[in-house]
């Protein structure tokens, strides 16, 4: 199988790159810059598209990520490239897939297929964007919405992420606002790059419409147990460190039906502890 992606320098998208290619799958990578990989192929993600391979999928996991609501950026940044490759998508005969996120669906308490769309910020808007291009030009498409992924040196908007480096590298107790009952099921990355690369090698998906695929974790905590466990594996002396602050909501992602079987968050830590020991 022969796949073309973008994104294979973010934090998924190495993993997802790294499990097609453990499954023999012959990759082609589109990135912004030069990343010294074999089958590179250097595009801004502006100017019309380069001379592309003959490929049997794409996915797209590349994008601008700012959840705030005061710039446009990530909008122009994520919006105008998927133009040059829906024209592509369109010309020829390619499974697509896509990592959208789950936050389209805005202050549900529960993301899923039937909570209603509310995107709140540019990068959200954008996202929901991508997927109505794809999905004109490519109606069988995967789309894949994913809610928090936590993993070491993740994206540090979630502060899960934070708190596990902050523990890891500087020994640094997490820190709560509030009283942390919010509940979340948080996925770990190698969960959700063992789903899409699931997905891809053996795709679900057999009808002429979009597969739309919403990605969590097997497992529901509150955020104090989220950092209480970070505690426990890595810090068994420390204590939260808890502060004031306004009360977060309930935000549970109603999975689909998972190809894989994931690991828990405890599971999770002990295993990197595990490595460095």
């Amino acid at each position: 199988m022969r796949v073309l992606l973008t994104g294979t320098s973010g934090f998924l998208g190495k993993e997802v790159a790294q499990l097609l290619e453990k499954q023999g799958a012959e990759l082609y990578h589109l990135t912004r810059r030069s990343l010294d990989l074999v089958n590179e192929i250097v595009w801004d993600f502006t100017s019309p598209l380069p001379p592309l391979p003959r490929v049997d999928a794409f996915i797209h996991m590349a994008a601008t990520v700012d959840f705030s609501d005061v710039t446009s950026k990530p909008l122009l940044d994520n919006a105008v490239p998927i133009l040059h490759l829906a024209h592509w998508l369109a010309q020829n005969n390619i499974r697509l897939y896509y990592t959208s996120t789950a936050s389209i669906h805005g202050q549900a308490t529960h993301w899923g297929l039937s909570a209603p769309l509310s995107p709140s910020s540019p990068y959200i808007v954008s996202k929901l964007i991508g997927e109505r291009i794809f999905t004109s030009v490519r109606p069988q498409a995967t789309i894949f919405r994913l809610g928090g992924i936590y993993g070491i040196h993740g994206p540090r908007h979630l502060g899960l992420n934070r708190a596990i480096d902050d523990a890891i590298f500087s020994g640094i107790p997490p820190v709560l606002y509030g009283s942390g009952r919010a509940l979340r099921n948080y996925i770990c990355v190698k969960d959700a790059a063992s789903w899409i690369s699931a997905e891809v090698i053996n795709p679900t998906c057999q009808h002429n419409q979009a597969n739309i695929l919403y990605l969590g974790g097997n497992e529901i905590l509150s955020i104090r147990k989220y950092l209480q466990t970070i505690i426990d594996v890595f810090l068994p002396r420390e204590v939260i460190q808890e502060y004031t602050g306004c009360e977060s909501q309930d935000i549970i992602i109603d999975s689909s039906k998972s190809p894989i079987i994931g690991q828990t968050f405890k599971e999770y830590l002990k295993g990197i502890k595990d490595n460095k020991a």
